[in-house]
């Protein structure tokens, strides 16, 4: 497993987002170019208050800052956002478990 501090990622966090519509327009041209930002480690579509939540890592705050700021809400369709930044990876992604 790499190790993102190693490569000088030492900023992990989430970002929830609220859409102002729910058409299939709308996710399609979010879904399209929040693919192309640098620093998605995940991006998935959840139920709930929120409709994405966003998984990225950044050199430093300033650059998780810069990354949110000018990029995750320049994207299209976007209403809102919620920031979270990761204390501590308690388990990091990895590995599924099988069945059995």
């Amino acid at each position: 497993r790499l190790d993102r501090r190693r490569i000088g990622l030492g900023v992990h966090g989430f970002v929830h987002v609220r859409m102002r519509e729910h058409t299939t327009r709308s996710a399609a041209g979010f879904e399209a170019q929040v693919l192309a930002i640098g620093g998605l480690v995940a991006c998935q579509n959840v139920s709930g208050h929120y409709d994405y939540q966003l998984e990225l890592v950044a050199t430093d705050h300033d650059a998780f800052a810069r990354l949110v700021r000018e990029q995750i809400c320049a994207l299209p369709g976007v209403r809102d956002i919620h920031t979270s930044l990761s204390l501590r990876e308690v388990k990091p992604a990895g590995m599924l478990p099988v069945p059995g």
